[in-house]
């Protein structure tokens, strides 16, 4: 009897070894349920992490330029793996493992119950340089399809990086960032900036974008480069699209064209149409708890009344006038493709926006058509109401 015994525990200590192997690899994360987890990190920051788990660590590598970090573990044949946390007792329950798939559930003092659904980290090798990749972004402006949404892209070098005094970290991600112009239905929606980290994990280059303020989060897994195309999957928990990235080609006569144009003449809004599509307008009201002058706003009546005017100069300085009142001042920006405008507030009239009298934002437009003659704008417009409310508009203008 104590021989069968044996030979049982043998049998199931064999099989459980069998199994290990299977959890000895590098893995995605695609999804998370946290039942009680007391963090304040939101759904996507626990899918941005691969995890390698070998006989005795557990190694953290993040795709969006986190730092790597590696953890002692010991995997007992209750099918739990134990860390060696310095200030808490925590463990992984493996729930199910496969050649494809694996369940984790967490369980710690601090952060309670969550449970992590992986998939084994791809691999798609590639015939360029990590360098390459970068030059390649870089020096190019793109566009991709995603979710409905087109999406048009700058990547620019910024300063050499600068890294945290106290986590090692860096706060520009790769010294690159990221400008992102957003469409919908022909429609221009926004633009936001984002961070830009590119990381090679499992020798797969990923390319991560993450907006400062809109919930535009991608990582995307490259599988091919050419001179004017970047293929990429974007995994999800049930499904793997395929993501182009196409180059621009950009035209320089366009550009120079709409330049001349924009610095040539003072331009009024001789019309405005107030757009109903609620994928491009926010309609959204709001209330200015600063003093609002009314010479210093733009109502909807004087956008109908054809009162705004607009004075872009060559010296890259812009006036926004209504009537006689100058309403703006400050710097403006003609981006690479020549059909969205910058205005950028001079630096006192934001402070004054932002602490004593209220002052109209500058922000993006979108020229949405041209000729010799006008210009076609999309833009959003913060209108006033009366008794310090605004309302948010997205509109057509007319500019002659």
């Amino acid at each position: 009897m104590a021989h069968i015994n044996k030979t049982l525990l043998l049998v199931f200590f064999c099989f459980a070894c069998s199994k290990n192997h299977l959890l000895y690899q590098t893995w995605l994360p695609i999804s998370v349920d946290r039942e009680n987890d007391s963090t304040n990190l939101n759904q996507q920051d626990y899918l941005d992490f691969a995890f390698t788990i070998t006989k005795n660590n557990i190694k953290y590598q993040g795709l969006r330029g986190y730092p790597i970090s590696e953890e002692k573990i010991k995997i007992t044949l209750n099918k739990k793996i134990e860390l060696h946390e310095k200030f808490d007792s925590s463990y992984y329950d493996i729930i199910n493992l496969t050649r494809d798939s694996l369940k984790l559930k967490y369980y710690s003092s601090f952060f309670q119950n969550r449970v992590q659904g992986f998939i084994p980290f791809p691999v798609y090798k590639i015939n360029k340089s990590f360098n390459e990749l970068n030059e390649l972004l870089i020096n190019n402006y793109w566009e991709i399809e995603v979710d409905g949404f087109r999406y048009e892209l700058e990547f620019k070098r910024q300063s050499p990086i600068h890294k945290s005094p106290i986590y090692d970290w860096k706060f520009d991600y790769f010294g690159f960032n990221c400008l992102i112009h957003c469409f919908k239905n022909k429609n221009y929606i926004y633009t936001d900036g984002a961070y830009l980290d590119i990381e090679n994990i499992n020798n797969t280059n990923i390319l991560s974008l993450k907006s400062y303020f809109k919930k535009l989060n991608y990582n995307f897994f490259i599988t091919e480069l050419t001179s004017n195309a970047i293929n990429a999957n974007l995994i999800t928990q049930n499904n793997i699209t395929k993501v182009n990235f196409n180059k621009i080609d950009l035209d320089s006569n366009t550009f120079n064209f709409i330049y001349d144009k924009l610095i040539s003449n003072k331009l009024h809004v001789e019309k405005t149409e107030f757009l109903k599509d609620t994928a491009t307008a926010n309609n959204s009201r709001f209330l200015i708890y600063n003093k609002v002058l009314e010479n210093s706003v733009i109502k909807s009546s004087d956008l109908q009344n054809r009162q705004i005017t607009y004075s872009l100069y060559p010296d890259s300085t812009f006036e926004i006038h209504n009537k006689n009142n100058l309403l703006l001042t400050g710097k403006w920006q003609l981006y690479a493709k020549g059909q969205l405008v910058n205005l950028i507030e001079d630096w006192d009239e934001m402070t004054e926006r932002h602490i004593t009298n209220y002052k109209i934002p500058g922000g993006i437009f979108y020229i949405k058509n041209y000729n010799e003659d006008e210009f076609i704008i999309q833009k959003a417009e913060e209108l006033y109401i009366n008794d310090s409310t605004f309302i948010t508009d997205m509109t057509l203008q007319k500019w002659r």
